[in-house]
C-alpha cells in the first residue's frame, strides 16, 4: 500500500512537472529558445568536414555524418556566447570547413561563385583543435609561444622561461579555442567589407591619418639595413625589439616543412615543431612583451602585418563576451593585461576600438537591411541583441 501511494504521488509530480513543463513551452518566454534552435540548425548544416583538398567552392564533399560532440557542440558553444557582430557573419557565410590540410589554425575565403556570380565566402579550422581537446588556455599559451619558438602550436611548452596565457573564460575546452579562430578569421572579412586593409590598391600604399592602419602602423612594410624590403613586424617605436625574430623566414620554414611532410592525418601541424626555426632570445621576449603592455597592439602576432594587426584587434575586442581576462605573462613576472587594455578608454589600443567599432556599426546596419529584405532565421538571432545606435 505505502508502494503504490508512493507510485501514485510519482505520478502526480510527474504529470504537474509535465504539465508545468507543456506550459512553459507554450509561453512567450521560450519563443527565444525555439529561434536559437532554428538559428543553430541553419549554422549546423553550413559544417562540411571535407573529403580530400578543398577548393573553397560549393562543389567541394563533404562528410555525410558529423559527429556531434566533437564538431557541432563547439560551435554551438561559440554562437550561443557571440556578440551580434560575430553571429551575423556566422550566419553570412556560405560554409563552414572542418579539415586536416590546413598548415596553420584557421582561414577564410571569399571568392566569386562561377554559376551564380555572388561571392562564395568559408571559415576553415584544423580538425586537429577540436579532435585533439585542446583547451583554450593551452591553444593560446601555445600559439604565442610559437612565434619565438617554433614549437607546436597545441601544446605549450613546459620551459618555464617562455611566456604563459592565463584565461578566465566559460568556454574552457574546444569551444574557447573555436571562438578565438573564429572571430579572427571574421575579423578578415569584416577588414574586407569595411577596413580598408585587405583590399588596398597599390598594395603597399601608405596608409592615411584616418586609417586603421595609421594608428599602429608607419607603413604596411620597411626596409631592413641590408636593403632587403620586408613584409611584416609594425615599425612602432616601442616594438623594435621584435625585429630581432624574422616572422617572415620563419613563416616561410614552416609552410615549406609541411610542404614537405605532405597532407597526411599523422602531420597534423598543431603537434608538429618546425625544424630550422630561428629562435627569440628569452631577454628578447622579455623586451618585446614589455614594450607589448605599453603598445597599441594585443599579442605578438598582431605586430605581424596590418591585417592581423586588424584582426587580433577585433578578437580581443570580442573576447570579453566569453572571458574575464586574458593575460600573457612571463617567468620575471611581466604582464600583458589584453582585456584590460582593449576596454580602457585611456589606453593606447582604445583608438583601434573606436575604429574598429564604427565598423561593426556600419555592418551591422547593413546586416538589418539585409534581414528586412530577406528575413534569414540564424540572421534573426544575430541580430537580436543588436541595437541601432
Amino acid at each position: 500500500m505505502a508502494s503504490g501511494n508512493g507510485l501514485l504521488s510519482t505520478s502526480i509530480a510527474l504529470c504537474l512537472a509535465l504539465a508545468l513543463g507543456c506550459a512553459q513551452r507554450k509561453g512567450p518566454t521560450d519563443r527565444p529558445t525555439d529561434d536559437l534552435t532554428k538559428a543553430l540548425a541553419v549554422l549546423e548544416r553550413k559544417v562540411c568536414l571535407t573529403i580530400g583538398d578543398r577548393t573553397n567552392g560549393p562543389g567541394d564533399q563533404c562528410e555525410p555524418h558529423v559527429d556531434r560532440s566533437t564538431y557541432l557542440r563547439p560551435l554551438r558553444d561559440v554562437f550561443s556566447s557571440a556578440p551580434p557582430i560575430l553571429k551575423a557573419y556566422l550566419c553570412s557565410v556560405d560554409r563552414l570547413y572542418l579539415d586536416y590540410h590546413s598548415p596553420w589554425n584557421a582561414s577564410f575565403s571569399a571568392f566569386p561563385d562561377s554559376q551564380t556570380g555572388r561571392e562564395y565566402r568559408t571559415i576553415a579550422v584544423r580538425r586537429g583543435v577540436l579532435e585533439n581537446r585542446v583547451r583554450y588556455a593551452d591553444w593560446a599559451t601555445a600559439w604565442t609561444q610559437h612565434w619565438w619558438t617554433g614549437g607546436p602550436i597545441d601544446r605549450p611548452s613546459s620551459d618555464p622561461a617562455v611566456p604563459r596565457v592565463e584565461i578566465e573564460t566559460k568556454l574552457n575546452g574546444p569551444s574557447g579555442t573555436l571562438y578565438h579562430l573564429v572571430a579572427h578569421e571574421v575579423g578578415h572579412l569584416l577588414d574586407r567589407d569595411y577596413g580598408g586593409g585587405l583590399g588596398r590598391r597599390p598594395a603597399d600604399k601608405p596608409f592615411e591619418p584616418n586609417e586603421f592602419g595609421y594608428l599602429s602602423w608607419t607603413s604596411p612594410r620597411y626596409v631592413g639595413a641590408d636593403g632587403v624590403v620586408h613584409q611584416a613586424v609594425a615599425r612602432d617605436p616601442s616594438l623594435e625589439a621584435v625585429r630581432v625574430l624574422d616572422f617572415d623566414g620563419n613563416v616561410r620554414v614552416r609552410l615549406a616543412m609541411l610542404a614537405a611532410a605532405g597532407n597526411a592525418q599523422s602531420a597534423d601541424p598543431g603537434a608538429v615543431a618546425v625544424q630550422n626555426w630561428k629562435p627569440a632570445s628569452r631577454d628578447g621576449i622579455a623586451t618585446f612583451l614589455d614594450r607589448l603592455d605599453h603598445s597599441p597592439f594585443t599579442t605578438v602576432f598582431s605586430t605581424w602585418r596590418p591585417e592581423d594587426d586588424w584582426t587580433e584587434s577585433f578578437t580581443a575586442m570580442m573576447l570579453p563576451s566569453i572571458a574575464r581576462r586574458f593575460d600573457i605573462v612571463t617567468a620575471n613576472g611581466t604582464r600583458v593585461r589584453v582585456l584590460t587594455k582593449v576596454l580602457d578608454d585611456a589606453s593606447p589600443f582604445a583608438p583601434k576600438r573606436r575604429f574598429i567599432q564604427a565598423a561593426i556599426d556600419r555592418a551591422l546596419t547593413d546586416f538589418r537591411a539585409r534581414q528586412a529584405a530577406s528575413p534569414n532565421p540564424c540572421l534573426a538571432v544575430a541580430l537580436a541583441e543588436s541595437r541601432p545606435r
